[in-house]
């Protein structure tokens, strides 16, 4: 899929900086985000349904806001 999807394994880089992450876009109940298995109803996982390599995402978790760039989708 050229999308993220559920089942997903996404590849995203940390703006600004150079720090990967990979996770895996699942339901609430096969989620272990301690393996990189986030649930898509997480902060994460919504912003990242639907988005395509290069889109770039911002995620807010309370006070802090987070941007993330997808590189790459599996």
């Amino acid at each position: 899929s050229t999308r993220v999807r559920i089942g997903s394994i996404v590849t995203v880089k940390l703006d600004p900086g150079s720090a990967t992450y990979t996770y895996e876009i699942l339901g609430s109940q096969e989620s272990n985000p301690m393996k990189g298995k986030i649930s898509r109803h997480s902060p994460i996982g919504k912003a990242l349904l639907g988005c395509m390599v290069g889109d770039v995402v911002n995620v807010t978790v309370g006070d802090r806001a987070t941007r993330y760039t997808v590189l790459a989708i599996n």
